[in-house]
């Protein structure tokens, strides 16, 4: 499995130096004022996403792998469900943008290819978690990083054939659409198989795991927007809001290949049994995390230099920031570990109220660290460090007394 996982990440880091190229290039033949349409559009895409997903991925994997439900009948069902995402996300997306007022760079038509854009990768995500539990080998880190690499191929294809004009709605729509059809046709090779799960799906059970994954993902994306509020409120400046954004974005993406194989022990947890099994694979995957240590040390180093390099000498105040969240990452690959153990083994309450109570804790820590010791950003990033150790520390104590609860 360590070969699996390994190869894996070198293929989620090509979806990743994607991401990195498409903001790089936009801010670098655009602007940033174009660059700030694009990380508004951005977010709201990747907010729908969340909230239409409902968590319905973890969901879908557990209720097949555990439940034996049938895969077929949860992907008739995601094809209705994607028509159902494209009309509430077309009027959602509509509210959304005429409520801030920003039809400037955005119309009524550009709506529709956004919210077909959304439904599209709704879809994509969706059938995604039921090809995992076919087939968690490089083919699905290869469909994993699909929407990130279209996108930044459509954007390469529309800044040189249509003379630098961008139309990111557009980019959104084609690259989920593209997705969505192209883990559809994977899916083909599957459909030939007779599938002997039963064709009754327990909707309660499913909506119940859903529910708690999609509270994990909403207090996920309140962590940062929360960390903005709050340095608002205690009078932190743009810039420093700003510079502590850069450093939170850097963060994000040195850790996403960390978050995108965690499905593939989430799902082969979840398949398995044998209890004693999955803890002794949980304790090697453990002892490979040390591995991060060099390597970290390593980086920690090489920010100074990196990063001015590739943003400009105005990167400089968020260096510090940088490093201290470079080492959550240590703490957030083991919490990212045991949240797969947990939710394999259907403790999926769990892992919700975890995610509420690091949050809390980072809120708690930023207020109480702000009136004892003043405005400093240093409190900032580490009450972000803080909530990651606290969580891990819980999480491992929780494993340590006893791996199987009462439910």
């Amino acid at each position: 499995m360590l070969k699996k996982v390994m190869s894996s990440v070198g293929i989620q880091i090509v979806g990743t130096l994607s991401s990195l190229m498409l903001v790089w290039l936009i801010t670098r033949f655009y602007g940033v004022s174009i660059q700030g349409q694009f990380v508004l559009i951005k977010s709201w895409v990747d907010l729908a996403v969340v909230v239409a997903s409902f968590g319905f991925p973890q969901s879908f994997i557990y209720a097949i792998n555990k439940l034996n439900v049938s895969w077929q009948k949860l992907e008739i069902f995601t094809m209705k469900y994607i028509f159902v995402v494209f009309l509430f996300s077309w009027l959602a997306t509509f509210i959304w943008f005429e409520s801030i007022q920003q039809q400037d760079f955005i119309d009524i038509y550009q709506y529709f290819f956004l919210a077909l854009g959304v439904s599209g990768l709704t879809g994509f995500s969706l059938l995604r978690g039921l090809y995992l539990t076919k087939n968690d080998s490089k083919m699905f880190a290869f469909i994993t990083i699909l929407p990130n690499t279209l996108l930044f191929i459509f954007f390469l294809m529309s800044f040189a054939f249509f003379d630098k004009i961008l139309n990111m709605p557009l980019l959104y729509f084609f690259s989920g659409l593209a997705s969505c059809s192209l883990v559809f046709l994977f899916l083909g090779n599957f459909r030939k198989h007779k599938d002997t799960n039963t064709d009754i799906i327990p909707w309660h059970e499913i909506v119940k795991n859903g529910f708690n994954v999609f509270i994990q993902s909403i207090f996920g994306a309140l962590l940062p927007l929360g960390t903005y509020w709050l340095m608002s409120k205690f009078g932190y400046s743009k810039s420093e809001i700003g510079l502590f954004s850069i450093a939170l974005y850097i963060y994000i993406v040195f850790t996403l290949p960390l978050a995108m194989i965690s499905p593939i022990f989430y799902n082969r947890w979840s398949m398995n049994e044998n209890i004693n099994l999955i803890l002794l694979e949980l304790k090697q995957f453990a002892k490979v995390g040390l591995i991060l240590v060099p390597i970290l040390l390593i980086v920690y180093y090489l920010i100074p230099i990196i990063l001015p390099f590739v943003f400009g000498k105005q990167i400089l105040l968020a260096i510090p920031a940088a490093r201290l969240l470079l080492i959550a990452t240590f703490a957030l690959y083991y919490n990212n570990l045991l949240s797969c153990f947990f939710m394999s083994q259907g403790y999926f309450k769990i892992m919700s109220v975890m995610m509420i109570l690091k949050t809390l804790i980072c809120y708690f820590t930023i207020i109480i660290s702000l009136l004892i010791f003043g405005k400093t950003l240093e409190i900032i990033y580490f009450a972000w460090l803080i909530s990651e150790i606290l969580t891990l520390m819980i999480l491992f104590s929780l494993v340590g007394k006893r791996y199987v609860f009462n439910k």
